[in-house]
């Protein structure tokens, strides 16, 4: 069967790495500056900015419309360009991504890096990078775009895109195609990323203006505290470990777990109020809900392409992208988040944390459309009990079908019972679950150490 191999260089006001694949290529002054194709080990051939909407070459049409497979690096956003910009009908089942396939096999994702990783003679040319960069965005003062008023730089980007074709299809050659059960599960991935998951978008700017104002009042009442050395703890890294050595308490730096160690401590109570602030506004709270509002599609409200097939190289999970959904906080099992939301204007009044009810109803911004369900499942535990099971560590297995706390058991194996930790949990015995969302807004669970968790309602709330 006859490959085409393909690759697009686009300009667009947009910037793709904030608000997504879906907007970026549905924005107003979105262009095809360059289009790069090969059939099979054939000549590569380009297309360069012709009009406001370059169209395709009729081979790559008529390729297409017969069926046709193609082949690109990164193929969602050939597939988005194809399908979204140019209107052409493709089949998910006709695309196939080299960048996936560099992925299953342990290789690097980035074109030039996976070239060098297989040793190939032919591999992108970086050296054209900041070409593209700058022929890829609007010019300072408002200057016409490069495409559109130099030829030169125009003709250097075409050759810059023939060699990425060049690259991909390399790389192609060099590694196998996905194992049929990986390209049921890429298929899958196109399916998800494309249908996207929709957002409460009034939801979450009221709880961003709610965050922002929480902000305010943790900067506000950490520069008291500091006598303005520290206005804001979230940010001021070395200004914060500064003053905290200055008070007696010298830390190796100001994560999460350290900070939460550090209050299990004794410290003065001026301290022990930083050290709270500091945790409060490292919250990513109102990044997370800035980048709902920048990604959720501008024609239905869905946010889209937020996981990336096999993004973990060596197990082959998803990973997060733009939102990180696999990256929010747990919601407790008695927390209301749409409490949260309608109280969002005054939540200091009902809540000594602010932003912590706001971290807590993260998950409570994903909902199902009217007449639907959202579920949201996580599988407990599971690279702790794949893992254990590998390494045939049987009573870490059997004490999993047991459903005893692992925490106990490390304890015991470790420390005198008399010294084990007290009740609050450890961040150094804490695994990570997997979470999946799908389908309205999730409010109870109850999850239980052996199966999976499942919970259903209008908002989404794994425990």
């Amino acid at each position: 069967m006859t490959k085409l191999h393909i690759d697009f260089e686009t300009f667009a006001s947009a910037d793709l790495r904030k608000c997504g694949l879906e907007n970026y290529v549905n924005s107003a002054d979105f262009r095809v500056t360059v289009c790069a194709w090969a059939f099979d080990d054939g000549p590569v051939m380009h297309e360069i900015w012709p009009s406001p909407k370059m169209p395709l070459h009729p081979s790559i049409i008529e390729h297409i419309e017969g069926g046709g497979e193609i082949r690109a690096h990164n193929a969602a956003f050939e597939y988005a360009v194809l399908t979204q910009h140019f209107g052409v009908t493709v089949k998910p089942e006709q695309m196939v991504c080299t960048m996936q396939k560099a992925l299953a096999y342990g290789l690097p994702a980035g074109l030039l890096a996976a070239g060098r990783a297989l040793g190939l003679s032919t591999i992108k040319d970086e050296t054209r990078r900041l070409l593209m960069l700058s022929m890829g965005r609007p010019r300072a003062n408002g200057a016409p775009p490069w495409h559109e008023v130099d030829a030169a730089r125009l003709a250097e980007l075409a050759a810059y895109c023939e060699d990425d074709v060049r690259a991909e299809r390399a790389i192609d050659a060099a590694i196998p195609d996905l194992h049929p059960f990986e390209r049921k599960l890429s298929l899958l991935d196109g399916e998800i990323n494309r249908k996207g998951v929709l957002l409460d978008l009034a939801a979450v700017v009221r709880l961003k203006t709610a965050a922002e104002r929480a902000l305010e009042a943790i900067n506000s009442e950490c520069a008291q505290l500091t006598e303005g050395r520290v206005t804001a703890p979230g940010s001021q890294v070395a200004r914060l470990m500064a003053w905290l050595a200055s008070e007696g308490t010298a830390l190796t730096d100001v994560s999460r777990e350290t900070v939460g160690v550090a209050l299990d401590a004794r410290h003065p109570a001026v301290v022990h109020r930083v050290l709270e602030l500091r945790q409060q506004a490292a919250k990513s709270s109102v990044a997370k809900l800035e980048r709902m509002i920048d990604v959720a599609s501008n024609k239905d409200g869905r946010a889209r392409h937020l996981l990336q097939f096999y993004g973990a190289g060596r197990t082959g999970r998803w990973a997060g992208r733009l939102i990180q959904p696999q990256n929010l906080p747990r919601t407790p099992e008695d927390h209301d988040a749409e409490a949260v939301i309608g109280l969002a204007e005054g939540l200091d009044v009902f809540w000594a944390s602010p932003m912590a009810e706001i971290s807590k109803t993260l998950r409570g911004c994903f909902v199902a459309k009217p007449g639907h369900v959202l579920v949201a499942a996580d599988l407990s535990q599971i690279e702790a009990r794949v893992l254990a099971w590998l390494a045939g560590q049987k009573d870490v297995v059997e004490a999993f079908g047991q459903r005893q706390d692992l925490r106990h058991l490390r304890h015991g194996l470790t420390l005198p019972p008399a010294r084990a930790p007290r009740s609050r949990r450890s961040r150094c015995t804490r695994r990570s679950g997997r979470d999946a969302s799908g389908g309205s807004r999730c409010t109870r669970a109850t999850r239980t150490p052996r199966a999976p968790a499942c919970s259903t309602g209008t908002r989404a709330s794994t425990h």
